[in-house]
């Protein structure tokens, strides 16, 4: 079993911060500041009790399809009992759509295929979770 849970943020570059955190939208910015650019994060979480997984593919299941290509946390990756991955991708490079949060899509190793839900226990800061954290 797998849980795919997607919400939306923005990334702050806060200084002396490693690794840079999120923040949900909207976000205050002081006056000289750039506003920062949005994110999908996709965060995926290996529920199995019995067997560690790998995660081979992630797309928006949209028209064209949007695959989720992050050189900072490439796949495949294995996801061991109760561990979790996060990746993301900016909102602009998704076609425009409706419940997008809920179009994404998790392929393993197994050929088995995860659909998403929206990630609503999102806290208004945080960082991005699992391995393939630089």
């Amino acid at each position: 079993m797998l849980s795919v849970l997607v919400h939306r943020a923005i990334v702050l570059q806060l200084s002396n911060a490693s690794p840079p955190v999120t923040g949900a939208p909207p976000v205050t910015y002081e006056p000289d500041d750039e506003p920062g650019v949005e994110y999908f994060f996709i965060k995926v979480t290996n529920l199995s009790s019995q067997r560690e997984v790998w995660v081979t593919h992630i797309w928006f299941a949209t028209d064209p399809e949007k695959h989720v290509l992050n050189p900072e946390r490439p796949l495949p990756i294995r996801l061991r009992l109760d561990e979790t991955f996060e990746t993301s991708i900016p909102v602009s490079e998704v076609t425009s759509g409706v419940d997008l949060e809920r179009r994404v899509r998790v392929a393993l190793s197994s050929g088995d295929v995860f659909n998403s839900r929206l990630n609503v226990n999102v806290p208004p800061v945080g960082f991005v979770a699992g391995p393939g954290s630089s």
